[in-house]
């Protein structure tokens, strides 16, 4: 027969015990922050297009989800005036990031500036 609209679950299984169903129907999902901690389980019900449905399997990680790297979803710079850098002008790092925030390194010339590590970072010569 053909598939049909076959059913996958997917689940968090939290440390404290707790069920959490994170989709219905989803080919796939995307693990987030509340993930972190957790294992997942995975049930997939297969249905043929006459709506016969088959065995239920499942499917469950052998190891709890970690934090995964740092993801920069925006960086931009912007300075004050006309755009032209210039001494004393203040640039301003722009950074949106996961999770959390990130640290931050002015450099010139490939050089780190010491102690430059903060958003704002006003030009010297």
């Amino acid at each position: 027969g053909e598939e049909g609209a076959s059913v996958v679950k997917w689940l968090r299984e939290t440390p404290d015990g707790n069920t959490i169903v994170l989709a219905e129907n989803a080919r796939s999902i995307v693990l987030t922050q509340e993930d972190i901690g957790s294992s997942l389980r995975v049930l997939y019900t297969p249905m043929r297009a006459d709506g016969m449905s088959g065995t239920t399997q499942e499917l469950v990680s052998t190891s709890v989800i970690e934090t995964g790297p740092p993801v920069v979803h925006h960086f931009d710079l912007q300075c004050s005036g006309d755009h032209s850098l210039t001494e004393g002008q203040e640039l301003t790092a722009v950074v949106k990031s996961d999770p959390g925030p990130s640290k931050i390194q002015w450099f010139r010339d490939t050089v780190p500036i010491p102690g430059a590590k903060k958003m704002r970072y006003t030009l010297t010569s």
